[in-house]
């Protein structure tokens, strides 16, 4: 399984020492083309985003999530990848975490428990290639 950091959580001040691929989701070429390149190494990805509203460090599971990013990452790539519309019920295989609302750019404006930045775009994409095993965690600022 790889590990991928939101490049927000690799530049937050959380001290994290893992191994594992930043991916900048804020350009949707540069995610895709990284997403192809993980794709050709597994079928299984675990996701990092921040959080907030919770203790520092804290990690929550994440279950399901909301795009209030405004943008949808497929949007317009879709012959680019050979895909129409993917099937993105049942993303994350765990039931018991939260569902967070991924607000992008607008992270910190939004004060709100189990907001993040981009998961939502990463997941979207890696499902949408064909990486079938997605799992979304949360890290509390």
């Amino acid at each position: 399984m790889i590990k991928i950091f939101t490049k927000e959580l690799a530049d937050s001040n959380l001290n994290l020492r893992s191994q594992f691929i930043i991916v900048d989701a804020k350009n949707n070429d540069s995610l895709i083309h990284h997403m192809l390149n993980i794709k050709n190494s597994t079928k299984s990805i675990e996701i990092w985003d921040l959080t907030k509203g919770y203790n520092s460090h804290e990690i929550v599971e994440v279950s399901d999530h909301i795009n209030k990013t405004g943008t949808n990452p497929l949007i317009g790539n879709q012959q680019k990848l050979g895909i129409d519309f993917p099937d993105i019920s049942n993303l994350y295989p765990q039931k018991k975490g939260v569902i967070t609302s991924c607000y992008g750019n607008k992270f910190n404006e939004v004060d709100e428990k189990n907001g993040s930045t981009w998961i939502c775009h990463i997941s979207i994409v890696a499902r949408a290639i064909g990486i079938t095993n997605i799992s979304g965690k949360l890290i509390s600022l």
